[in-house]
């Protein structure tokens, strides 16, 4: 009868250990770093110290949202073994220009990218579609032409670049008459003109195509689908309270945030002054396709403001100033000299 107690009792333990090491092994899994990489981008993806927009986005979400996560910035090749092979959990900037994959899950879209059509010259103001480059030699990035959507795209004579400054180079040096590039890049590219003197390149009036960047993760990653609405909902956030303003160091964003069917313009203090202009549409970076409203509304760091004459009495005096370029200055410096 002791024998049988001992051993219902080494039993008991047993099971008692195999349950601890079960809760042990569960906890490290839920508790476990995602790895996240993506591709170079100039002022989007940044590899070391350099400008990278979006890393600090996704960075600042998955804070919020309380998700252990490494990033990791690697060459096209890298990433995509990484992915197969399950080295890597997902890609933190994922741009819809590419399918989806059926063993991946996606991120609500975080921000647009909107390309367009840039040259030197202004006849680019009457490129409406893609369809009207057929006849010319269009300059583009491999980020963007290397994707599933462009790569369809037969009856363009594309001029492919490894990255921003050569796709910028080969306009500069008249081996391209137009650029294609997103309105983001434009501007930075505009900026370094401006500051050197320069007139700024022309663009179509309307983008000619528009994608968005998403979190895709795999789909066997344990709560995976948890993981991307907390993601979500602090992506939502992050775009009302004046965050995504400070570090896409964009002054007035556009977005429909009551679902009243007209974009607020979005903004922080810390980028604007009792100087500063009450924005147009044109001065804003939509982040959905509402339109503002004729006597629009203004969101300030989070707190809705009825009028431009409310806001001005939120702003602090001070001096308003142009930032400068996030594009490196000392790259570019030489084609600003030969321009």
């Amino acid at each position: 009868m002791s024998n049988q107690i001992t051993k219902f009792i080494g039993i008991q333990k047993t099971g008692i250990i195999f349950s601890w090491l079960l809760c042990l092994l569960f906890s490290a899994v839920a508790n476990s770093e995602l790895q996240l990489a993506s591709v170079p981008f100039s002022t989007y993806v940044s590899q070391n110290d350099g400008i990278g927009r979006l890393n600090d986005l996704i960075k600042e979400a998955l804070k919020r949202s309380q998700i252990e996560a490494n990033l990791s910035v690697m060459r096209p090749a890298f990433l995509g073994s990484g992915l197969s092979n399950e080295s890597l959990d997902g890609d933190f900037a994922f741009l819809t220009l590419d399918r989806k994959k059926d063993n991946f899950v996606y991120s609500a879209p975080y921000l647009p990218l909107y390309l367009v059509a840039v040259s030197k010259r202004p006849f680019v103001k009457d490129i409406r579609t893609l369809a009207h480059l057929q006849d010319g030699r269009i300059a583009i990035e491999n980020r963007f032409v290397n994707t599933d959507q462009l790569r369809l795209e037969k009856a363009i004579k594309w001029s492919r670049n490894p990255d921003t400054f050569d796709a910028f180079k080969q306009l500069a040096d008249g081996r391209s008459t137009l650029l294609i590039t997103s309105s983001l890049l434009l501007n930075e590219f505009n900026l370094l003109l401006s500051e050197h003197g320069e007139t700024p390149l022309f663009s179509s009036p309307t983008p000619l195509l528009t994608a968005h960047f998403t979190v895709a993760i795999r789909e066997s990653i344990a709560g995976a689908k948890d993981i991307l609405n907390k993601f979500n909902k602090a992506i939502v956030q992050m775009q009302r309270d004046g965050t995504y303003n400070r570090l896409l160091q964009i002054t007035w964003l556009l977005k429909d945030t009551d679902n009243d069917g007209h974009a607020e313009y979005i903004s922080s203090a810390d980028l604007l002054s009792d100087n500063s202009l009450a924005p147009q549409r044109n001065d804003a970076y939509a982040l959905d396709n509402t339109p503002p409203a004729a006597s629009p509304s203004y969101i300030i760091d989070g707190n809705k403001v009825s009028s431009w004459e409310d806001v001005m009495a939120l702003l602090p005096a001070r001096p308003r100033e142009e930032r400068k370029s996030l594009l490196d200055e000392t790259i570019y410096s030489r084609m600003m000299r030969q321009w």
